[in-house]
């Protein structure tokens, strides 16, 4: 099975993990973009290549899991709760930007 998930994630441009959580939404008709969160698949050389790979991906995940804290806490009326995932969520994506300045720097640099 794992063999079969890596071949299909790989050919859909994304990490295992994305393309069975695009599987399971598909599945349950789960249509918000939030529910899903792609991560595409980022490679390079080297183990700083791959140090920066990891740490995209980790800030991916964890933009995915403020998404959904900020939604519960809308849906259930908590604002100051809302405001705070959001404001963290805003970090992580100026994180990720400069993480993929700086992948695409060492990128030219190769």
């Amino acid at each position: 099975m794992a063999v079969n998930i890596d071949a299909a994630a790989l050919s859909a441009g994304q990490t295992g993990a994305a393309w069975v959580r695009a599987v399971v939404a598909d599945r349950l008709g789960m249509e918000d973009a939030a529910d899903r969160q792609p991560v595409r698949r980022y490679g390079g050389g080297g183990p700083d290549a791959a140090a920066l790979t990891a740490l995209r991906l980790q800030l991916h995940e964890t933009g995915g899991l403020l998404t959904q804290v900020a939604k519960v806490a809308r849906l259930a009326g908590e604002a100051a709760r809302h405001a705070d995932a959001e404001a963290a969520l805003a970090d992580v994506k100026e994180a990720i930007s400069i993480v993929s300045v700086w992948q695409a720097e060492r990128a030219a640099i190769s």
